[in-house]
Parts: structure tokens; C-alpha cells; sequence
């Protein structure tokens, strides 16, 4: 880009490397839902199987879009399904990837979305490790922090990252709660 013609657009790149970085990352962590090792997202160690072959069409579709993913359908061709727990969490992972990523050209996105006024989201508590990830088009915020509160009303916890890790809370209700909306579940484990 320092050397391109005048007035000629940006190149941008499609940050395939840098998803799989962190995919391996969370997978090591055991944050990625029915995934417990980088080999299961290829068929011989080299060829991308189905699930890989979904969270790249999920890249490509954020970058040349220039769209979120979250949200698209978890079938990638007919017969063909994805997980719905492990596409939603493929498609968080690429739009918090692919906008966080300057040469990417979408950090725009992800500032001009935070200036939203009330953005949906979802929420997704992976039992087995004990994390709730959000899914949402807005990141989280140090002024838009996660509440976590139990059956009583009390805020049990408070945080700006995610996952967040519900392990050391006990069974019961509990809401979530964030940008003034709320969402419910149950931990039982």
C-alpha cells in the first residue's frame, strides 16, 4: 500500500493466518465448543474438512462483504451441517479477528458498530468448561461491561472480556445482562 499508484485503492488483506492463530489458541484453552484439538478441522493433517472449509467461507464472507457473520446459516452445503453451538462460535471468533486486524480494512466496522444504540446478542455457556462467550455485533467495553446476575438480583459477576468463566458460581438461574438487555440460563453443572 505504501507504493501503490495514486489514488488507486487499498490492498486489503483476508486474515485467514491470523483466525487460525487464534482458533488454535482457544482450542488450547478448551474454549471451542465439541473441538479439543487443532487435527479435527482437517482430514489428514494438510486438507481442510467440513468445519474448516465453514469457518474459511466465514472469512471470506466478512472480508469481501464487508458484513458480520453471526448469525448465517450453519449449513455449508445441503447435507452438510455444522454444529449450531460451534458455528456460532466459529462466526463470533472471525468477526472479533477480521475487525480487529488494520490491514483487514474492516476496524471501521467494529468502531462505527459500537456507536449502535441497542445491538442484539446471544449467549452461549459451553458446560464443560465453564465459559459464557456473547455473541453481538458490538464488542464488550469497559463502559458496557457484562452483568451476571443470580435468582436473588445480585451482580455475581462483572467483566469487559470474554469467555467469561462461570466455573466457581453454583447451579442455579441466572441472567445476563448488557447494553440494557437481558438473557437467561440455567447453569447446572
Amino acid at each position: 500500500n505504501l507504493h501503490r499508484p495514486p489514488n488507486s485503492p487499498p490492498v486489503y488483506i483476508i486474515p485467514g493466518n491470523r483466525v487460525m492463530a487464534k482458533l488454535y489458541d482457544e482450542i488450547q484453552q478448551g474454549l471451542v465448543p465439541g473441538v479439543s484439538h487443532i487435527s479435527q478441522l482437517f482430514t489428514d493433517g494438510v486438507h481442510a474438512n467440513d468445519t474448516c472449509a465453514y469457518l474459511v467461507t466465514l472469512i471470506h464472507y466478512a472480508c469481501i462483504f464487508n458484513a458480520n457473520p453471526i448469525g448465517l446459516s450453519n449449513e455449508l452445503q445441503p447435507g452438510i451441517i455444522i454444529p449450531p453451538s460451534l458455528a456460532s462460535y466459529l462466526q463470533d471468533l472471525v468477526w472479533r479477528v477480521v475487525t480487529s486486524y488494520p490491514r483487514s480494512g474492516l476496524t471501521h466496522l467494529a468502531a462505527s458498530l459500537s456507536k449502535s444504540t441497542k445491538p442484539s446478542f446471544e449467549i452461549f455457556l459451553v458446560p464443560s468448561t465453564g465459559y459464557l462467550w456473547i455473541h453481538s455485533p458490538l464488542p464488550l467495553t469497559p463502559d458496557n461491561p457484562i452483568h451476571i446476575v443470580d435468582s436473588q438480583g445480585r451482580i455475581v459477576k462483572k467483566a469487559v472480556q470474554q469467555p467469561l468463566f462461570l466455573g466457581d458460581l453454583p447451579k442455579g438461574m441466572y441472567q445476563v445482562s448488557w447494553r440494557g438487555e437481558v438473557k437467561k440460563f440455567i447453569k447446572q453443572e
